[in-house]
């Protein structure tokens, strides 16, 4: 499966729609290698986590450890806007994470997700993504309670 599955059989905004239910359906079924498929070799990836950017093996351990630190693990996109040219393309959403961890917290958090992709031989993968959690600039803390208003999903 993975990203192999979606040269050009719709169109280019339906691939990258249907690519991304299928990165989440892998994360939700914790599959790292089929989550991996997704990206180009040379990804730079802002994440959410400890660092300021990573690369694909820096994917990799983020989504390791995240499997192995939870017991359930849910992953819901909401909202998502994709942009399309022949050669290039964005998506943004919200994604919902949910679930327990191994000592028992609850996981409940909203992310913002936006995804850069670049069509090679026609077959588009991910070459950015940038994942965040709204934060307080005057205290310095991230804002985890924060849920969407309903006027804003689509």
């Amino acid at each position: 499966m993975g990203a192999r599955k979606y040269r050009k059989k719709y169109s280019e905004e339906k691939q990258i729609r249907d690519m991304s239910s299928s990165l989440s359906a892998a994360v939700r079924g914790r599959d790292a290698e089929t989550i991996l498929s997704f990206y180009s070799d040379e990804v730079v990836y802002y994440d959410v986590r400890d660092a300021l950017r990573t690369n694909k093996e820096g994917i990799k351990a983020s989504w390791q450890e995240c499997f192995a630190s939870s017991r359930e693990f849910g992953y819901d996109v909401q909202d998502i806007q994709v942009r399309c040219e022949e050669k290039t393309a964005f998506s943004f959403c919200l994604s919902h994470s949910t679930g327990t961890t191994n000592d028992g917290d609850a996981i409940d958090i909203w992310l913002r997700v936006t995804t850069c992709f670049k069509k090679e031989d026609e077959l588009w993968l991910i070459i950015h993504e940038h994942v965040s959690v709204p934060g307080d600039l005057l205290t310095g803390k991230i804002l985890p309670n924060l849920k969407p208003r309903k006027m804003w999903l689509l």
